[in-house]
């Protein structure tokens, strides 16, 4: 009895090692696969905003903003914008407090909701359902519709639209981390018209690299919903990533630098892309089968860099995963130091 309890306690301890490497698995790729639908549901926002615009004025009346708005599909992509976690459901402090924080004055329209969110729920977590009700409820598209014509015209472009649900939906962890005056002031010392969002000339002015191909990279990365232009809060999520003085965020910007298409992985060709760049920004001339050797070398080294008894499938063929990039700036420090981002 006693070695079968031994080899029971033993399975249980594997069993939760295993459970607990997963999970640490899991933690370590989600910022990717947030990033990532992050960006999905804002461009699906925008295109079904671009479906439904009124074509002789180009912008939202109050009335064709509220039927688009009370859509069951635009509803669904608000939703998940909101569900930071994935849970597929939606906290009072999160959300609520969330936009309180974010909007700073008081405004009716965050005041209807916390209304209708006691009405509905009290003080439970809503799911899509309930959040579906409040946002159909009488009164709550028009308050919101108020509230996005700042200017009081009684209409709204699409990039109005969109940069308001961009900074509503941000992490609380991001307006946090950064002073949003701060923040505003420079992108108005390079915007000076307050309608206007900041366009990719403007945005070159505030990269340090005289390369072309650096300021459209990031500049991709810091346009979530894939218009031509940053809003304020696209501007203030780009700023909270690259910024950042951890390693960690420092590999994240790196890794989405590398991935050009946005698939969560770094191919080969990515790699030579930007090794090219690099080799141009400092002045440096490489023969093209020199560049193509030093990124095969670099390609494979970096994949033997990574666990693969943890990360099985970062070993694949089709290219390199965050985890192989972390393990290859883990094990030469010097280049992430020397390929991050300093000054923004």
């Amino acid at each position: 009895m006693a070695e079968v309890a031994t080899i029971a306690t033993g399975v249980d301890f594997a069993k939760e090692k295993e459970i607990e490497e997963s999970g640490q698995q899991m933690r370590k790729v989600d910022w990717l696969v947030k990033t990532q639908q992050r960006q999905q549901a804002l461009t699906g926002l925008q295109s079904l905003c671009k479906q439904r615009i009124e074509e002789n004025t180009g912008n939202f009346s109050e009335d064709s903003f509220c039927r688009l708005f009370s859509q069951q599909n635009v509803l669904h992509l608000l939703f998940r914008l909101f569900d930071h976690q994935s849970r597929g459901l939606l906290t009072h402090s999160d959300f609520i407090e969330g936009l309180k924080a974010k909007k700073r004055q008081k405004n009716e329209f965050v005041d209807l909701l916390d209304t209708l969110w006691y009405v509905f729920v009290k003080e439970a977590d809503i799911d899509f359902d309930s959040f579906c009700r409040i946002f159909k409820s009488k009164g709550v598209l028009n308050k919101l519709f108020v509230l996005i014509d700042a200017d009081k015209s009684g209409q709204v472009s699409i990039d109005q639209v969109m940069a308001f649900i961009t900074e509503c939906t941000l992490e609380r962890e991001i307006v946090r981390k950064l002073d949003p005056g701060r923040a505003e002031k420079l992108f108005r010392s390079i915007v000076k018209d307050e309608t206007k969002e900041m366009s990719f000339e403007d945005f070159k002015k505030l990269i340090p690299s005289k390369n072309k191909f650096f300021a459209e990279r990031i500049f991709r990365i810091f346009n979530k919903d894939g218009s031509k232009s940053l809003s304020m809060a696209e501007f203030l999520e780009g700023l909270e990533q690259f910024c950042s003085q951890s390693d960690e965020d420092k590999v994240r910007c790196l890794f989405q630098i590398y991935d050009e298409n946005g698939d969560g992985l770094i191919k080969l060709s990515e790699l030579k892309a930007v090794l090219k760049a690099c080799i141009e920004e400092n002045g440096m001339k490489f023969s093209e089968k020199q560049l193509e050797e030093l990124a095969e070398a670099l390609y494979e080294d970096a994949r033997g860099s990574s666990d693969s008894t943890s990360h099985p499938n970062s070993l694949i063929e089709n290219g390199l995963t965050y985890e192989d990039l972390k393990a290859q700036m883990s094990k030469h420090p010097g280049l992430l130091e020397n390929l991050s981002i300093r000054h923004v």
